[in-house]
């Protein structure tokens, strides 16, 4: 999803225990996008939209992606491609 960029959004994402890890990526235009990789393939969007509601944080964008083949890579590698 998409919204501001802060410590505190990033604390309580990382708070969510169903998430494995957050990622955050700033484009040129300035939008920065929140990736979160549940564990073992969980279903975690329910629990992100509750925390998100609960710390009034309002994205401009919420979406949920099936696995890549990108992060299949990451994965068995355990290495980042770009």
């Amino acid at each position: 999803f998409s919204a501001p960029l802060s410590e505190e959004n990033l604390t309580a994402l990382r708070s969510i225990r169903q998430v494995d890890r957050v990622d955050v990526h700033s484009s040129a235009a300035g939008e920065v996008t929140y990736n979160l990789v549940p564990k073992n393939r969980q279903e975690v969007f329910s629990e992100v939209f509750s925390c998100l509601q609960n710390r009034s944080i309002s994205p401009q964008r919420i979406s949920v992606h099936q696995g890549e083949l990108d992060e299949v890579f990451r994965q068995v590698t355990d290495k980042d491609i770009q």
